[in-house]
């Protein structure tokens, strides 16, 4: 039909936080489809159990909602929120981390959930908060342009390695200690092969 848009296949929001953080990591997880557990993907699981659960409770004129699903036909995105506050017509986004630092994945994973309750509910979401579990603390997140556009040029990344079935090239960096993954990627095999293999040979040798 002319002059009609073609909709956005619709793309996990929990995906945005992966693909900023690695894009090889993302590309094992969306692509690959294999995912592992460590350490820190355990604490993850175990802060999320709270809020896992769909419900919701009002109190002192606050309406709380527990896994709330999300979606955004403009940024072509689906997924949950961890907690959303609603005072009135206005939405506060609380997404739930293990850690106890503010990292851009995990904002850029909260900006997400606002963009798309300003486009479910017609609203400006002009902030949100990461609850940062090691430290039991919630810290505010202003959604800035500068993160609304941070997280629109990633979407565009992420959407454009996933049509292509683009796996990402490996980091080898401190990122990798952390990862779950790390034994499936091997970082410095993937990223350095000729030293890698210059090594191997060196100590077949001896």
């Amino acid at each position: 039909m002319p002059g009609s848009v073609t909709p956005l296949e619709q793309l996990p929001i929990s995906w945005i936080e992966h693909f900023a953080y690695c894009p090889r990591q993302w590309g094992l997880i969306a692509i690959e489809q294999v995912f592992d557990d460590n350490e820190w993907t355990v604490r993850g699981h175990l802060t999320h159990r709270v809020v896992d659960q769909p419900g919701g409770v009002s109190r002192s004129g606050v309406r709380t909602e527990r896994a709330l699903p999300l979606w955004s036909d403009e940024l072509g995105l689906n997924g949950k929120a961890d907690v959303v506050e609603f005072r009135g017509r206005d939405a506060y986004p609380v997404e739930y981390k293990a850690g106890k630092r503010v990292e851009r994945p995990a904002v850029l994973q909260l900006a997400a959930q606002a963009v798309c309750l300003e486009e479910m509910f017609g609203i400006a979401v002009p902030v949100g908060a990461l609850y940062l579990a090691a430290l039991r603390q919630r810290v505010p997140v202003e959604i800035s342009m500068s993160i609304r556009d941070d997280l629109a040029r990633t979407i565009d990344q992420l959407r454009l390695s996933y049509s292509e079935a683009k796996l990402g090239d490996s980091v080898d960096d401190k990122r990798c200690k952390l990862c779950s993954l790390q034994d499936r990627c091997v970082p410095k095999l993937v990223k350095h092969p000729q030293s890698v293999a210059m090594l191997a040979a060196s100590t077949y040798r001896l």
